[in-house]
């Protein structure tokens, strides 16, 4: 299982496209950290998934460290371009049944570095966190995601 943890301030539509891209490409879930909760992005990803099927879950956690502490076992993979090339480790990767892919808005952050189980680049080359957790689901599922059915999809 893979879910995705959002740091940073991000703007509504980067929500959706980080929380659209999670979904699409195979993660069960996406946290955002975030003072609030977007009542807005959970109505949408609710209404996402009820017409095009499947299950994922939208939750909203006020600090980076209750999100670690309530998923003990996950193993935390940091998306930064300080990391180990993807290419590289994604066969180590596979072998963990439950990750936390962290993604940031911002440059990299301290704590997240020192707590990831695996620091990971997409590219040594800044790039959007978007961008990022669509190529490293890619990579992980070796293309399989494309071709997953929706159970329950409505939209023809």
């Amino acid at each position: 299982m893979i879910s995705v943890v959002v740091l940073g301030n991000c703007n509504h539509n980067s929500q959706v496209d980080l929380m659209l891209s999670a979904r699409a490409l195979g993660a069960s879930s996406i946290i955002f950290v975030a003072q609030q909760e977007n009542k807005q992005l959970v109505n949408l990803g609710r209404m996402i998934t009820r017409k095009w099927g499947g299950e994922f879950v939208i939750g909203f956690s006020k600090n980076i460290a209750e999100t670690f502490n309530d998923r003990r076992n996950y193993k935390i993979v940091y998306l930064t371009q300080f990391g180990e090339p993807l290419n590289k480790i994604a066969h180590t990767l596979k072998a963990y049944r439950n990750l936390l892919v962290v993604v940031s808005s911002k440059e990299a952050i301290k704590s997240v570095m020192d707590r990831a189980d695996f620091k990971v680049s997409i590219s040594r080359q800044p790039n959007s966190a978007t961008a990022a957790l669509s190529i490293f689901l890619h990579v992980f599922f070796e293309g399989r995601e494309l071709a997953v059915h929706f159970k329950n999809q409505k939209h023809v």
